[in-house]
């Protein structure tokens, strides 16, 4: 069955495309976001750094940096700094100052592009690896699967779609000014379907519900 079959047995037939769609990459990304790591690693794309610089990272959802510690050395996690953080570690006289044993990365924004950086930089023998999700957009009205992610956060996303289209069709029947009764009902099976999703995000996050 595709997705736009699973949401559809949960809120009828679509009526906008372009709007659902976007309903439905919204909660990928919510999805996305709220998944531990050791989850999405599995369905990552790896980039390999040879220079302290990626200027491809802003649309991607960074899950983990290595950085070798030596031309024969370890690959060491690289630590997630801020860009007020990252002068510091640039910083010889700074207690903060980085080495290969204590590498850190960072994402730079010029206001048109975002790229990773990497201290201390990668070489062709201490190189760097990236591992990490597009947040490239699905396609309702096609997709047999959702791209870039394991089968086991489909329904999660399914049920966030459902309960995103139900979102505006509430926000339409309140402007539309249309039936109580419509909306009672609209709104009970939004409530309900948003039980079903944290339940949902409660399994895959492990944590339990209430």
């Amino acid at each position: 069955m595709s997705i736009l079959n699973r949401v559809q047995d949960l809120v009828g037939e679509a009526t906008s495309f372009s709007d659902e769609n976007a309903s439905y990459n919204s909660a990928i990304n919510e999805v996305i976001d709220f998944t531990p790591i050791d989850i999405l690693i599995k369905d990552a794309s790896l980039h390999q750094m040879t220079t302290n610089t990626w200027t491809s990272g802003g649309d991607k959802k960074i899950l983990k940096v290595l950085r070798r510690d030596g031309d024969s050395g370890s690959m060491v996690p690289a630590t997630e700094i801020s860009r007020e953080e990252w002068d510091l570690h640039h910083n010889t006289d700074s207690i903060y100052y980085r080495s290969s044993f204590t590498p850190k990365f960072s994402l730079f924004s010029d206001g048109t592009n975002t790229k990773l950086m990497v201290t201390p930089p990668p070489t062709g023998t201490q190189g760097a690896d990236v591992y990490y999700l597009s947040y490239n957009p699905g396609t309702l009205s096609s997709d047999s699967a959702v791209p870039r992610v394991s089968a086991s956060l489909e329904q999660a996303i399914v049920l966030k779609t459902a309960i995103n289209i139900l979102a505006n069709k509430i926000s339409d029947a309140v402007q539309d000014e249309e039936d109580s009764e419509i909306l009672q009902l609209l709104q009970a099976q939004s409530a309900n379907l948003q039980s079903l999703y944290q339940v949902e995000m409660s399994r895959i996050t492990g944590e339990k519900t209430e």
